[in-house]
């Protein structure tokens, strides 16, 4: 998140017309740097959209038992004078408008915004993670929806794309997948030298 405003402020001070996108799940909003950044962009009106990926779960500890605000989060923003909204992180749709909405009011220089999308992990969060912290039906009882699944249905319905030119896109997305995965395996070790490349100091 500092970084996040660092760029901010650089792109402010050079008068660029950017905005920064800040992504972070909730169990990064207990730290301290979480406040010291938005207190910052805050004061500085710096152009930067803080966009909170809520999945309830911060690493297998749910949000109701780490934050204060539970999963309304995006209320925390308005202590530092943020406008902040919560919306369905899993409506694609949704998001790019609220997104939309959000970058044209900070391009117009009116500070920072914040929004929390409530969205759901439906894995573990990490291979050795195999979820025992929570109900094996607690996605369907939440009534959660594949975001791409919905976005396909909504495309077919609204004649958008068929489902056969969808399914060539899915083929080539994974076969695009395949090959980088191939080239990874296939490249040789980096040397030690390249431990130094695109570092900051």
């Amino acid at each position: 998140m500092p970084i996040a405003a660092g760029l901010a402020l650089s792109s402010k001070y050079k008068k660029e017309d950017l905005v920064t996108l800040c992504f972070f799940g909730d169990g990064a909003v207990n730290q301290g740097e979480f406040h010291e950044t938005l207190n910052l962009a805050s004061v500085w009106k710096l152009p930067i959209l803080f966009l909170l990926e809520n999945n309830l779960y911060g690493m297998g500890t749910h949000v109701d038992r780490t934050h204060a605000g539970g999963r309304h989060i995006y209320e925390v923003a308005s202590a530092y004078d943020i406008p902040g909204v919560q919306i369905d992180g899993m409506d694609v749709l949704g998001v790019n408008e609220c997104v939309s909405e959000a970058v044209k009011s900070i391009r117009k220089g009116e500070g920072p915004r914040f929004i929390e999308a409530m969205c759901y992990r439906y894995r573990g969060h990490s291979m050795a993670d195999p979820t025992m912290y929570r109900e094996r039906d607690e996605a369907q009882e939440l009534g959660i929806k594949d975001p791409i699944d919905s976005l396909k249905n909504f495309m077919i319905q609204f004649d958008v794309a068929g489902e056969e030119e969808l399914a060539k896109i899915a083929a080539k997305v994974d076969e695009q997948v395949n090959e980088a995965v191939q080239f990874a395996e296939d490249s040789p070790a980096p040397d030690m030298d390249a431990m130094y490349t695109n570092v900051y100091a």
